[in-house]
Order: C-alpha cells, then structure tokens, then sequence
C-alpha cells in the first residue's frame, strides 16, 4: 500500500514560505485583539481626539501619563495597529510621524457629540474578557464530550452560568456590567443609518411593539424619525422621554403586546430556532393581518459573501462569537426561511442589506379566521371547515399526489356534485401546504421555485407554509 505521502502535492518553496508567514497571522491575530484592548484601555483614540486629531508619538505618550521609557514600545504597538486598520498615520516633511483617527477608532473616541456615535470600549473590552477568552480556549474539550440537548455553551460549560442571564453577576460582576453595556453600545450602533436608508418599513404604521435591547433607545431613534407611532418597550421598564410609550415588563417566549408591527433588532442571533421559533409564534399573535399592516420587522445579520470577503470574515467571526458564548447563532437567509416557516409565517422580504445586516419583513398568511379573505391572495370558503389531515400528508410525499389531483379535477367531465367536492378539495389542499400565498398570475413570469417551495415575486418570497407532518 502506497504511503500517505506519496500522494500529497508538495508545495513549491515560495508557497511554503507563504504558508509559514499565513501560519503566523493566523497563530498571533490574538495579539491584534490584546494591542486593541490595550489601546483602549489606556485611552489612546480619546487621547488623540483631544490633541486634535492627530499627534506625533512624543506627545502621545504625555497625554497618557506614560514613563519616558515607553516611548520605543508604544511605537511598536501602534505600529501594529495602524497595520490593522485601527488608526492611520501621515508623515510630514521632516519626517515625523503623525497618528490620526479613522472611522474605527472614532468609535473608541469617549465623549463624542455627534448623530450615530456609539462609544464602542465596552463591547472590546466584553469580546476580549478573561472568561470569553477562557471559553475559547476549551473548544476542542466542549466538541469531545456528549452532552444532552439543549447544548450549552463552552462558555456555559465552563463557568456554569449562561451569558447575559442573572445568574453571570455572581460568577463577576464587572463582567456582567460590560458585557450589557457592550451589547447595548454595539445593538445601537447605525440605527440612524437604518432608518434613513430604510425609512419606509416605519411609514405609515400606528403602533409597534420594540422587543430589542438596549433600554429602548432603538425606540428612541424611531420616534424622533416618526413621533405619531405608539410604541411599546418590551424588556425591563424604561423611561423614555422623547416621546410617549409604554413600557412593557414581559416574557417575549410568552407573549407580546400586540401591535401593528413587531421589532426584533439583534434578538433572534442570541437563540437557537427553537427559541426563535417560540419568539417569532409570539409575535405573529401579536401582529394583525397582512390587510391591517400587520408584519414583524427583524434587523439582524444575514450570512453571505456577497457584501465581500471582509465583511463576510467579520460576519463568520461574530457568529464563532455567538457559538463559544451563547446558544445562538448567525443565520444565512435558508436558516432564517426555515424558521420563518416554523413559525407559521407565510413570506418574508429583505428589504435591504446595511453593512453585516439584513433588515426583513415578514407577514403572516390568513388570518385564524377562516371566514376571512386575504386580498388578491385567494379565499377559503368559510364553510369547508377544517383542512383534512390525509391530504395534507399526502401532499407532503411529493408532487406526484397535487399532479393527480390536479388532473383528475381538470380532466373530470362530470360536473355537479362531484366536480365541486373536487374543487373544495383541492382548495383545502392548496391552503394546506400554503398556497394561499401563491403570486399573483401577472408575477408569474419572474418567479423561481427555491429548493424550499417558496417562490420569489417582486422581492418577497412566498410560499413557504408546509404542513409539518409527523
């Protein structure tokens, strides 16, 4: 038998000398998150901003109160991170180096007035804690044992405590402290750049129900753009005081309070599809039908390459964050169908993709009502009763079943009586597995079936209902 290696390719010596030089970013990026941390810690990008934007090593090592000695080690760490994007510099014509701030260290600026500006130390300083830190390091021992589901996290596996829960102050809690102003800082950042670039999910709605963190600045930010909307605050009791809203203290796996539109800004990533699946039942009861407006508003990162390698690094990235310190997890747009229809929902839409995140629609099908119609949707006769469970099993083993009823209905020459016990019939079948949410004829033409059954119509798609059979 051949030995293993006498199959492999051989590298060429420049691509092994690539390799090593891989291997080593790859082995020492942590060192990139510690000089970050250490930057903010020391509170250079604030240090910078008061000098006026920019300052040369000398005086930044005043500014921070550092020894003299300092000086040549602070070089190399800025070094570093100007090489990471962190901070730029310029020379001037003698040579001297400048250090100045770019948009990523603006947001480490403390003290900024300014629209959007989330003072982001908190949430460095959270994703580069001991204990995350630690719960990375037991990785390959977290995929070694069997453990029952529900799986914890290898954070909670190794500390004992979930994250973000009540119990995480008694395991620190200074920890627990910059972990929610961490989330809170980076849940809140950009909101204004969604709301201007995606105003129009809130035009035209009355009232909706914020169950995003955050202590409702999210809501905030809505009704200073829009002041007649009612809102709700669903999480621990606020105060918000740019305009009227109740403030409701409630279990989102229990209920929610009903509204014209529910928010979910960064929730579903923090729970796994089942509890997605719960929250998002939840909203449906919560929201009216498609003819009153009803639909819930999801703002969350969707998985993709097509915003480019570096923003999809930055998404793959979060959501190994997710997965070493929570039960959650990012979500590719099947993943969130999958849920979508879980949950009872009939189609969704991303109205847009800003930066790591999608903003989606999604919409309930018929109402519980099935006396009700759904405009230009189709009807449901209100006396037919409930759907027959065989059928809709039947339906379920493949397209074989709809063909033949399908033709028997259409090739039937018989009429009367019988004809109209196919037709209902087949109506009944067709809600069934959610063809209720069928497109229109005149849309026809741009549709394409997905791998799910759903169908893609003028950005929405529909379709997505199936019986869930055992």
């Amino acid at each position: 038998m051949a030995s293993r290696s006498q199959t492999m390719v051989v590298p060429t010596d420049a691509q092994l000398l690539k390799a090593q030089a891989d291997l080593w970013r790859h082995s020492l990026y942590y060192l990139t998150s510690m000089a970050l941390k250490c930057a903010v810690e020391l509170g250079i990008p604030t240090a910078i901003h008061n000098l006026g934007g920019a300052t040369n090593l000398p005086d930044l090592v005043d500014a921070l109160s550092l020894p003299a000695n300092k000086l040549p080690f602070l070089r190399r760490l800025m070094r570093l991170l100007i090489t990471s994007g962190i901070f730029e510099s310029r020379k001037n014509n003698t040579g001297v180096e400048t250090y100045c701030l770019n948009p990523l260290s603006w947001l480490l600026v403390e003290g900024v007035e300014a629209e959007d500006h989330t003072y982001q130390k908190f949430f460095v300083l959270g994703t580069v804690s001991r204990h995350y830190v630690d719960a990375s390091l037991t990785l390959a021992d977290w995929f070694k044992k069997d453990l029952s589901p529900p799986l914890p996290s290898p954070f909670e596996e190794l500390h004992g405590v979930p994250l973000l829960h009540e119990k995480t102050a008694r395991l620190d809690e200074e920890l627990d402290t910059i972990v929610r102003e961490g989330v809170a800082a980076h849940d809140n950042l950009a909101m204004g750049t969604i709301i201007r670039e995606c105003g129009e999910i809130f035009k035209g709605l009355q009232s909706l129900t914020d169950c995003s963190s955050g202590g409702g600045t999210t809501a905030k930010a809505i009704l200073k753009a829009y002041p007649h909307i009612k809102c709700n605050v669903l999480e621990k009791p606020q105060v918000i005081h740019t305009a009227p809203t109740d403030d409701v203290a409630a279990d989102i796996f229990k209920s929610v309070p009903p509204a014209q539109a529910v928010l979910l800004k960064l929730v579903l990533h923090f729970w796994n599809d089942d509890d997605c699946v719960t929250i998002l039942e939840q909203c449906r009861k919560a929201i009216p039908s498609r003819e009153d407006g009803g639909k819930v508003i999801i703002i969350d990162t969707v998985l993709g390459p097509s915003l480019g390698p570096i923003m999809y690094e930055a998404q793959l990235l979060f959501d190994m964050l997710m997965f070493v310190n929570t039960r959650g997890r990012q979500r590719d747009e099947n993943d969130f169908r999958e849920i979508f229809t879980k949950a009872g929902f009939s189609d969704y839409k991303i109205v847009k993709k800003i930066g790591t995140r999608g903003i989606i629609e999604v919409r309930r099908g018929l109402p519980e009502h099935r006396g009700q119609r759904e405009r230009g949707l189709g009807g449901v006769d209100p006396n037919l009763g409930s759907p027959p469970p065989d059928p809709a099993r039947n339906w379920a083993k493949g397209p074989a079943s709809r063909r033949d009823l399908t033709m028997d209905v259409e090739e039937k020459d018989s009429g009367g009586e019988e004809m109209g016990e196919k037709l209902r019939e087949l109506t009944l079948w067709t809600e069934a597995i959610g063809l209720h949410c069928w497109p229109p004829p005149a849309c026809h033409g741009d549709v394409g079936d997905d791998r799910q059954g759903a169908q893609r119509c003028g950005g929405w798609v529909t379709g997505l209902s199936r019986p869930r059979v055992a």
